[in-house]
């Protein structure tokens, strides 16, 4: 047996630790039995391994599916005072989930649950397509919300897709009527530039700091 040939119980040292040959097996593992092309010819265990002998025995790793790109725009609104303009995103009370998922469905709407209770840049609804943001981008346009769109973009992977989000800059907030300049909706908050990176945001978030300051 293979463990009698690695570990022979008659001629273990006085100072053997198991965790050390443990150690020593998870390492010889890492070297030489790579999924992509193990080094089989270098392994002094190769005369007794069984997985060698039958590898059409053990499963193949499973190939991941490529997630589905959603695609939105970060409103990035800055007041007269420098403070930066949050909204705390809807709870759902119900917490019920779409039965099937759409492919041009917004993701952010209550339904979905996206980022429930937490502090985000106002965002547009995420889509699949990316016509249906440029309308949206070309709508915030036309009411004067965009004073630059930025180039690069935010790319952020969840457990089920990857968000694609671009930066757009304006000193208005968005006009719904309820916030204005210097006030803000009753879910929205104006933040000061230097509190920003202590408040509890979603990585996604941190991200979009990090690139406005870019």
């Amino acid at each position: 047996m293979l463990d009698e040939i690695v570990l022979p119980a008659k001629q273990l040292p006085k100072n053997f630790v198991m965790s050390d040959w443990v150690q020593a097996m998870m390492d010889l593992a890492n070297l030489i039995c790579r999924v992509e092309s193990p080094a089989c010819d270098n392994c002094p265990l190769q005369a007794e391994c069984l997985g060698k002998k039958k590898w059409r025995d053990y499963p193949q790793p499973k190939i991941k599916k490529a997630k589905p790109i959603f695609y939105g725009a970060v409103l990035i609104c800055k007041n007269s005072n420098g403070e930066y303009l949050l909204e705390r995103r809807p709870v759902n009370k119900k917490n019920t989930k779409p039965k099937t998922a759409k492919a041009i469905k917004p993701v952010t709407d209550i339904s979905a649950g996206l980022y429930q209770g937490l502090l985000v840049f106002p965002m547009t609804p995420l889509v699949r397509d990316l016509k249906m943001l440029d309308q949206q981008v070309a709508k915030m346009k036309q009411q004067n919300i965009i004073k630059q769109l930025k180039n690069n973009c935010v790319v952020h992977d969840l457990t089920h897709r990857r968000l694609v989000l671009s930066l757009v800059f304006s000193e208005k907030t968005p006009a719904d009527g309820k916030a204005k300049q210097g006030k803000a909706a009753d879910n929205m908050i104006w933040v000061a530039d230097d509190k920003l990176a202590s408040l509890p945001l979603p990585s996604v978030m941190k991200k979009v700091i990090k690139q406005m300051a870019d």
